[in-house]
């Protein structure tokens, strides 16, 4: 079941100094502000350079696409069900190749509840 969603993209400002945090779109359900759906921006990978290397040398572009999918709600709180990583390369048409995709569900949630006594 697919809900609607804001896409809210947050990057540097432009003239900024570099930084190391992570940034990229997040889909927010505008009734709750929960977050739906995160994917990173490709720059934030560490070693990003093996894949602009592995692109130069096939005279292709990196399209590395790191998201993970919060589906699951228990007490106002969102889990992670899917995290998806795809190491992909563009030719100079736009046409996609994937060399490689790891996708990674979270099913089967045990939750319980901890009681705590103070004496």
């Amino acid at each position: 079941q697919r809900k609607s969603a804001v896409v809210i993209e947050a990057r540097p400002k432009p003239g900024a100094p570099p930084t190391t945090n992570l940034f990229g779109k997040a889909w927010v359900e505008p009734a709750t502000g929960n977050i739906l759906k995160i994917e990173w921006n490709e720059s934030r990978i560490g070693r990003y350079w093996i894949f602009q290397e592995r692109g130069e040398r096939y005279n292709l572009k990196p399209k590395i696409t790191i998201a993970s999918e919060f589906t699951v709600e228990k007490n106002g709180l969102r889990f992670p069900t899917k995290m998806l990583l795809e190491e992909a390369y563009l030719n100079e048409r736009g046409r996609k190749w994937v060399r490689s995709e790891t996708a990674v569900e979270f099913t089967d949630f045990k939750f319980f509840t901890v009681e705590v006594e103070i004496k």
